[in-house]
């Protein structure tokens, strides 16, 4: 009853370097050596806010100081015995693995705890009706209280977090997060990574309270998942279907959503190798190996059918169908337009009327995808290049306002800006093209500025978009946002490894991680955040799973 899916195994991590298998090394399991110990207790007496990333909202201190011990047993009220059977096997692994204790406490079903356990349970909380809030108080025995499952997770991580720099846990916390979408997105398209450095990557992202991956699985050097509808665009390597399940498997137990990405109509070159025939052409005879023409039916097929195929392949609640640098950047002169690519506007022209333009065949050609992912019970993301809101009465098409818009860029003042967006009743995510973009080419990441872990600490907010390159723009408090997601781009994906890029990005997901939760942030500057990352270290690892089927 209390196991949805199948049995953890323990195992251990060292740190940054075990991506280079995705499971890390063994690290010895005794108390003494716990990674609290190892590395040195971070700043802040015991009893004062929690030492952890992120920072929790509120905190009050208590006499009471709870720590594990051989008697620790792991307490699921009846009632959520069956929901949370997944949040206590985990911390049983994670308190075992992380040298807490010799072996995974057991886990019983029971109406109240005795000392020296933990009771997980979801109840109301007063302080905030988010689903993600919790509380956790210190008393003979640990009560960790969540708004949901994910609340429950979300205070096991406060109290692993704080175990490992102090060995006990005192006081009352109280916690919540200020945006919904907290995320990593990866390209995987242009360059692979395996399915053990991505597991981990999953459960990094849990261990700071993220909850989206973002997997951009094509680009034009490469289409990265199997597909049975269209085997012959696949490039390898590439994730199984399998392998895919598995990691949603991690990902369910860590409380992430997987959204996958085929990003068309452009970045295709991978795809079109294998379909020259559907590359578009234009008039004067260039060929554009990376831009799929649209106009053609079996184009359009092409993509619904991978779309159809990835969105029944992923369970979770959104589905990203790209749209981005199709039409080419405003200040080239050779850019996709009616008289050069004619086809798009007679495209265009048939589904929208005569006086269409080329953004109306486009935005058709995204509202057929939208409906696609739709009927499969999701909603769907585009990029912001080419979103252009319709006036009321302009007779242009509008996009589906379903979908919600990625806003990562914004070339010049002229084009659509995330206020425009929002005017037009559209909800935004953002993806700052400065800020956060981890890109994988030479001078591009940095130990200050913009592209920078210090310039995500110091200098940038979640409702800092882009005014244009090199220039922001802060929202105000009211206007809503989504969230946000920091991006690995692999545009030279040779220039790191799968270890590398791990290392290089670990203090860019802590800075991000702590401005995407809205909690007071735990020192003034980056500077002096530095320790508090030492100190919080990587996520426990589980070590090797079965999920069956």
């Amino acid at each position: 009853m209390l196991n949805r899916r199948s049995a953890l195994t323990v195992g251990t991590f060292a740190g940054p370097a075990a991506f280079g298998t995705g499971l890390g090394t063994a690290r010895a399991a005794s108390r003494d050596t716990s990674p609290g110990r190892m590395r040195g207790a971070a700043p802040g007496a015991a009893g004062s806010r929690p030492p952890v990333i992120p920072a929790v909202r509120t905190s009050e201190p208590g006499a009471a100081r709870w720590r594990p011990s051989p008697a620790t047993r792991i307490v699921l009220p009846p009632p959520d015995s069956r929901r949370l059977g997944d949040e206590a096997r985990v911390l049983a692994a994670e308190l075992c693995g992380d040298g807490h204790l010799d072996r995974p406490p057991r886990i019983v079903e029971r109406h109240s705890a005795s000392p020296h356990d933990v009771l997980l349970r979801t109840g109301k909380l007063d302080e905030s009706d988010s689903s993600e809030a919790y509380r956790v108080d210190a008393g003979a025995a640990l009560t960790v209280t969540g708004g949901s499952a994910a609340g429950v997770f979300y205070g096991t991580r406060t109290l692993l977090q704080t175990l490992r720099q102090r060995g006990e846990f005192a006081g009352r916390v109280v916690d919540w997060p200020e945006y919904g979408q907290r995320g990593l997105m990866v390209d995987v398209g242009r360059k692979y990574f395996t399915p053990g450095w991505l597991e981990r990557m999953i459960r990094e992202l849990a261990w700071l309270k993220c909850n989206v991956l973002h997997l951009h699985l094509s680009d034009s050097s490469g289409f990265r998942i199997e597909s049975e509808s269209h085997p012959e665009i696949v490039t390898r390597p590439a994730l199984s279907k399998a392998e895919v399940r598995r990691l949603i498997a991690v990902a369910e137990d860590c409380h992430v959503t997987l959204v996958p990405e085929i990003d068309s109509p452009g970045h295709l070159e991978a795809v079109l190798e294998a379909r020259p025939e559907l590359r578009l052409i234009r008039k004067d005879g260039t060929v554009e190996p990376s831009k799929l023409d649209y106009s053609k039916p079996a184009a359009r097929r092409l993509i619904k059918d991978l779309v159809a195929e990835y969105a029944e392949l992923f369970p979770g609640g959104w589905f990203h169908l790209g749209g981005d640098e199709y039409f080419g950047y405003p200040w080239e002169e050779d850019r996709l337009t009616g008289e050069n690519a004619p086809q798009l506007l007679e495209y265009a022209r048939s589904v929208a009327g005569p006086r269409a333009t080329l953004l109306d065949g486009f935005t058709s050609y995204l509202n057929d995808l939208v409906s696609v992912v739709a009927a499969r019970g999701k909603r769907a993301k585009v990029w912001n290049d080419h979103i252009v809101p319709a006036a009321p009465g302009s007779g242009r098409v509008e996009l589906d306002r379903r979908v919600e818009i990625e806003v990562w860029v914004r070339w010049n003042t002229d084009e659509p800006s995330v206020t425009d967006f929002l005017e037009a009743d559209y909800d935004v995510l953002n993806g700052h093209g400065d800020h956060l973009y981890f890109i994988l080419a030479p001078d591009q990441q940095h130990e200050k500025g913009k592209k920078s872990a210090q310039g995500l600490y110091d200098l940038w907010t979640p409702r800092t978009f882009m005014r244009e390159p090199g220039e922001d723009l802060r929202l105000a408090a009211g206007q809503p946002v989504s969230g946000a997601h920091l991006s690995i781009w692999c545009d030279n994906p040779d220039f790191q490894s799968e270890r590398e890029v791990a290392e290089a990005v670990h203090p860019w997901l802590r800075s991000f991680a702590q401005q995407m939760w809205g909690s007071p942030k735990p020192a003034a500057t980056y500077e002096e955040f530095v320790p508090l990352i030492e100190a919080v270290g990587e996520a426990p690892a589980l070590g090797s799973r079965s999920y069956g089927g």
